[in-house]
């Protein structure tokens, strides 16, 4: 694409961004290994390289990413793969890299604030001061490159799209599925992408975008976040943000089965937003699940450590059993809802209501202000009944049993405000 001019509209910088989505989806990859810094052996099969991402100011970007392919992948046994997206202050993190990879799926972790590592196995903690951003001084440092943004917090939508720290998170995550897509030992009908936290604003804006995934599994983050009732909400209440990255604006071109999972009482996102865009992407495929998790917190390590964006993906490009859902979503005072059973699912579901006797709310420092109490539902079959207790300002239902190695999985419906 040419050099992008000063004092372009909204709407002309839109139309640039499908231009940008085109490009990346049909344009090769160009991909680099660097092997001097690839993990120890320690962290099995995984490899370091470099891609180029798009242009800034003339000059080329490049990105980092970990890339590893589970040994059983060949191109008479291809594998599913996923794109792991990181959130705010994290990097590809080869744990969660390795997750995916020992259950059979081929998967790269990108890097998407312009940060580059320092030293042998960065990244093999939540934590980790051995990155460091831009190409200067760097193993990576290229005559023709230049840095791409660090992480802006949307403040840079009114400048040009190339200085926009999203511009390039959004662009680098559908290039990463490029280059899965394009590898001969992957299935390309079975990729997906997980993000984590800013990482799932990330996904939950790519997928309205990329048709050409099989799977979706925003962790934290979700689209609605003008409003969000976390400080989220000022980072997303600009016009130009409103305009250009609003996930929900085009979920009603996503047409692939999406997971939300969120925390009850995260202090970074709230679960008005999560639910929202469930309800949207359910409305495009019926296999969009939600799961609101009580006393969960907020971390890389937390969201890639639970079982059910595993269990969903499995479900979608393994064909193995699937996750309850809400055939009809609850409403009013009176709980009656059809629940979606996986075929063969013999698990003894625990249903339960989880609200709220005051209106939610946060704090100036961004915590949650009410206390969630619980009452028990009846669960008989593929139905769920029950009240809703009369102080209750706002409710949903959850679903839970035990999965393999008698690990709580958990199912939600929908956030109903009364």
């Amino acid at each position: 694409m040419e050099i992008e001019k000063e004092g372009l509209s909204d709407a002309e910088k839109s139309k640039r961004l499908e231009e940008m989505v085109d490009l990346c989806i049909k344009a090769k990859p160009e991909v680099v290994e660097t092997s001097f810094m690839d993990p120890s052996s320690s962290w099995k099969n995984i490899k370091a390289i470099t891609f180029r991402g798009l242009d800034r100011a003339g000059k080329k970007t490049k990105s980092f990413a970990y890339y590893a392919m589970p040994e059983n992948a060949s191109e008479e046994n291809k594998v599913p793969a996923v794109v792991l997206i990181h959130g705010g202050g994290g990097h590809p993190f080869l744990e969660w890299i390795s997750a995916w990879v020992s259950r059979g799926y081929a998967a790269i972790a990108i890097e998407t604030t312009g940060y580059f590592p320092t030293a042998i196995d960065a990244g093999d903690s939540e934590v980790s001061s051995s990155w460091k951003h831009g190409l200067s001084g760097s193993f990576f440092e290229e005559e023709g490159y230049t840095d791409s943004p660090d992480l802006d917090n949307m403040s840079k939508s009114p400048k040009k799209l190339e200085d926009q720290w999203m511009y390039y998170a959004f662009s680098n995550t559908i290039i990463a599925t490029s280059i899965l897509m394009g590898n001969p030992l992957v299935d390309s009908k079975k990729v997906g992408i997980f993000g984590i936290s800013w990482g799932g604003v990330i996904a939950s804006i790519v997928l309205g975008y990329d048709s050409r995934l099989a799977f979706a599994i925003p962790f934290y983050g979700s689209g609605y976040l003008p409003e969000s009732l976390s400080y989220q909400k000022n980072n997303f209440e600009g016009e130009s943000t409103k305009n250009l990255w609003l996930a929900e604006n085009r979920f009603a071109k996503a047409k692939m089965p999406v997971f939300y999972e969120a925390w009850n009482a995260d202090n970074n996102f709230s679960i008005n937003t999560n639910s929202k865009s469930y309800l949207d992407c359910h409305n495009n495929n019926s296999l969009s699940r939600l799961s609101i998790k009580n006393a969960l917190l907020h971390s890389h390590s937390i969201a890639w450590s639970q079982d059910e964006p595993f269990i969903f993906a499995n479900s979608i490009v393994k064909g193995e059993m699937g996750l309850p859902g809400f055939i009809n979503e609850p409403s009013g005072k009176e709980i009656s809802c059809t629940l979606a059973l996986p075929s063969s699912f013999t698990k003894k579901i625990k249903a339960k209501l989880f609200y709220l006797t005051e209106d939610m709310s946060y704090s100036s420092s961004s915590q949650m202000e009410e206390e969630w109490s619980d009452v028990g539902l009846e669960c008989v079959g593929s139905n769920v009944s029950g009240k809703v207790p009369q102080d209750a300002k706002s409710y949903y239902v959850e679903l839970s049993y035990l999965g393999d190695w008698d690990v709580k999985t958990v199912v939600s419906s929908s956030y109903v405000i009364l």
